[in-house]
């Protein structure tokens, strides 16, 4: 998972938080990118939601300087459309066709990246998965949600940048669409817990296969059954399942 610097809840940004022009630019615009980022992918700043330039600089107490440059970037990863010309910007929204897009990408590449990981995994490597699937089950939202990325991002470790970089941004719309569609139970809690637990017991006994099989089983499930009840049939995510499923991949590793 890529580096980030701590953001808080998007409601307890405060103006004036990056107000110190001593900082330098790039990590002002850094900064702004991150918390704008979570307020987009936490839902602070809705899907298709239209926000003055002006009004973000507010919020954030920056200069307009810091936010063009993350909004750049936050165009760059397709969370905002930029409208220049009108000083506007419009969050992007979602559809299950984007949805359709984001897990067929997400699912070949989280799995290649499993399939290169468990070999390496190293005892400690797996302490710190266990440590991190233990805290998903966190009442507290940051906790679980930061564990819940290192989780992903550890079962793709040895994977290399580019993959966990594409990972990492697949993770972020992945989000998304769980904080917008999808109301969490105690019940449907404790089953993704189960899954993350039997994928890690698989990885600990070095079941790169099974553990493959039940990370496509685990992330898939939930796209498909938010496409059912959208009634959206899916175009592309049944044959990137099954391509993730094919098992006749290099077993010398």
């Amino acid at each position: 998972m890529p580096r980030q610097t701590p953001v808080t809840e998007a409601s307890d940004a405060r103006p004036g938080v990056f107000a110190n022009e001593q900082l330098a630019l790039g990590e002002r615009t850094s900064g702004v990118y991150e918390v704008l980022r979570e307020w987009i992918v936490s839902g602070e700043l809705a899907p298709g939601e239209d926000v003055s330039q002006l009004e973000l600089t507010r919020r954030l107490g920056v200069s307009r300087t810091p936010l063009r440059e993350a909004l750049r970037l936050l165009t760059r990863d397709g969370l905002v459309v930029e409208t220049e010309a009108h000083r506007r910007v419009k969050i992007s929204a979602l559809s299950m066709a984007d949805l359709d897009e984001v897990y067929t990408l997400r699912l070949p590449a989280a799995t290649l990246a499993l399939w290169h990981t468990v070999p390496r995994l190293t005892v400690s490597d797996l302490v710190e998965l266990r440590k991190d699937m233990e805290l998903v089950a966190s009442d507290e939202l940051l906790i679980a949600r930061d564990a819940h990325r290192r989780l992903h991002a550890g079962w793709a470790k040895y994977a290399g940048p580019r993959i966990q970089e594409a990972l990492w941004g697949f993770m972020l719309h992945s989000e998304r669409y769980h904080r917008a569609f999808i109301r969490e139970t105690k019940t449907g809690r404790k089953a993704k817990e189960l899954e993350h637990r039997t994928i890690l017991r698989a990885c600990e006994a070095g079941d790169r296969e099974l553990a493959r099989k039940l990370l496509v089983d685990h992330m898939a499930s939930t796209a498909l059954t938010l496409m059912r009840e959208h009634k959206h049939e899916p175009v592309l995510l049944r044959s990137a399942i099954r391509m993730s499923l094919e098992s006749d991949l290099d077993q010398s590793g």
